[in-house]
């Protein structure tokens, strides 16, 4: 039987909540806790989540960050050339495997076979 892992990404949805859900509804899931990050922001955290670093390695440090040569501050930009480092599927891409990345920030141009991506306007 293959291995399969399914990886979901909800705001809010902590291990100490997990841990008050009895997990005999959760039928054929199992869950580690996940070391947080700062700042706890969306855009750091998914960031650290997709390629198993810290802030520092990966680049994003923010929801927003500031473009020097645009001599402006952008905010939920979505290229993934924006987070530095490996992403975590990539082994299970290059044994053929598939990777469906969806709404997550930063995922326009990231290595994937599916990507469904957050527009957000401000």
């Amino acid at each position: 039987m293959d291995k399969k892992l399914l990886i979901i990404d909800v705001a809010a949805l902590g291990w100490d909540l997990l841990q008050r859900r009895p997990m005999a509804e959760l039928e054929g899931l199992s869950f580690a806790p996940a070391e947080a990050v700062f700042p706890a922001v969306t855009c750091t955290a998914q960031a650290s989540f997709r390629t198993a670093a810290a802030p520092a390695e990966h680049g994003m440090i923010a929801n927003g960050l500031y473009f020097p040569q645009l001599r402006r501050p952008m905010f939920w930009e979505q290229s993934s050339a924006l987070v530095a480092g490996e992403r975590i599927w990539a082994g299970l891409r290059a044994r053929g495997g598939k990777v469906a990345v969806l709404f997550w920030q930063q995922s326009m141009g990231e290595q994937a076979d599916i990507v469904l991506t957050p527009a957000p306007i401000h």
